[in-house]
């Protein structure tokens, strides 16, 4: 599965680091750095329809004058997963707050909540056939 993700931030260090530590790992991640300050950026996020946004939650560029509930109407399927660079915290947007060390475990935390949702499209079980 190739999981299209953007980092949306108006902190260039945080960005750069996320973003150089997804693209380490192309074979499972398409990802696009998003700064939140340049004009275009909302448009680029809303025509990429990512998986997965990441957001720094102290980013308050993004936080506060953009706003996640802004981010879910310009891209309704898109996750918004919240990073916390002080801690290990991850917080999915809605739904829970999670652990992730390192850049594995976040990647498994994307997978998680980029994952189809019932009633959502239908899927194929390991068999071939067409499972809901």
């Amino acid at each position: 599965m190739h999981l299209s993700v953007v980092v949306i931030s108006h902190k260039s260090l945080f960005a750069a680091g996320i973003v150089s530590q997804l693209q380490a790992r192309a074979e499972q991640v398409a990802v696009e750095p998003l700064d939140a300050g340049a004009p275009q950026a909302l448009d680029r996020y809303r025509a990429l329809a990512p998986a997965v946004a990441l957001v720094d939650m102290n980013d308050t560029e993004v936080v506060q004058r953009i706003g996640i509930k802004h981010l879910l109407d310009l891209s309704p399927t898109t996750r918004i997963v919240q990073l916390d660079p002080n801690s290990d915290e991850v917080r999915i947007y809605g739904v829970a707050t999670r652990r992730a060390q390192g850049i594995g475990q976040l990647l498994d935390v994307m997978r998680s909540v980029s994952a189809p949702r019932k009633g959502g499209p239908a899927r194929q079980n390991s068999k071939g056939s067409t499972a809901r």
